[in-house]
């Protein structure tokens, strides 16, 4: 069952141990070649136990069963797997990084957050002795990690800007979800609840579905990132900076004006 001891203390000291290793490598990291190994290493670490339970079920009876979240991206934790492999490879300088990377900061960490708790593997099988299980809730305690050390590594700044990578991002997301229903339709297969697109994840919410969570993820983004501009930037770092600029150079522009035409009267 979900929530029971077992599953409560794997979060609690998963999250310890998170926290533990985002100080120790922030503090014992420093070059950005090592950074950049690091999240590389965090990324297929997070690969590999998300596939661990197949070549486990092989290995042990000779056959095994390939779940479609093995093939697809159907759950938002697996397409954040992924681009999180794919950006530990790219150039760290490029604005597609720049953008992803912003994007999955927020994308990654809810769906590891979403993953961990409400993890249909532990709620099927209620134990951290199935293999599933637990390499579910262990690849998505990495998922986090990665997530969180493209902030502590210094790959992605929190900054107001990070709702446009978000917008970008749930683009990405409906191109990947219309490409799998494509996949599925070709092949006379009955299209999942991809991304939680044709139904609500939760039964009991029916009117919390896909598009009423984005609408709220943009949101939080530009609430939390004006808050954090307000207290961490000085005023000319900020998002409204430039803005407010133009109108009070405008004004003095004006101004000068009307002084000058009533000097010529």
């Amino acid at each position: 069952m979900l929530f029971d001891t077992q599953h409560i203390l794997y979060m609690v000291l998963s999250t310890i141990v998170v926290a533990g290793l985002l100080v120790l490598f922030f503090f014992t990291i420093k070059s950005q070649k090592g950074k950049e190994r690091t999240l590389k290493i965090i990324a297929i670490l997070t690969v590999f136990f998300h596939y661990l339970q197949l070549y486990y079920k092989f290995l042990k009876t000779g056959k095994a069963y390939v779940d479609d979240t093995l093939l697809f991206p159907i759950f938002p934790c697996n397409l954040a797997m992924w681009l999180l492999l794919i950006i530990s490879f790219m150039d760290k300088n490029s604005k597609v990084f720049r953008v992803l990377a912003e994007f999955l900061f927020y994308f990654g960490i809810l769906g590891a957050i979403f993953g961990n708790l409400f993890n249909v593997y532990y709620k099927a099988n209620p134990t951290l002795t199935n293999i599933g299980t637990i390499k579910s809730l262990v690849s998505h305690t990495l998922l986090m990690l990665g997530c969180l050390y493209l902030l502590v590594g210094g790959f992605i700044k929190i900054r107001v800007r990070n709702v446009i990578s978000g917008l970008w991002g749930l683009c990405l997301v409906l191109v990947s979800t219309c490409l799998v229903i494509i996949i599925y339709t070709a092949f006379n297969h009955p299209v999942p609840n991809i991304m939680g697109i044709t139904a609500p994840y939760f039964e009991s919410l029916p009117w919390l579905n896909s598009y009423l969570i984005c609408g709220m993820g943009i949101l939080l983004v530009f609430v939390f990132t004006v808050l954090y501009e307000q207290f961490a930037l000085k005023e000319e770092n900020r998002w409204y900076y430039p803005l407010k600029k133009y109108i009070m150079d405008h004004k003095k522009k004006k101004t000068e004006k009307m002084q000058n035409e009533n000097k010529d009267v």
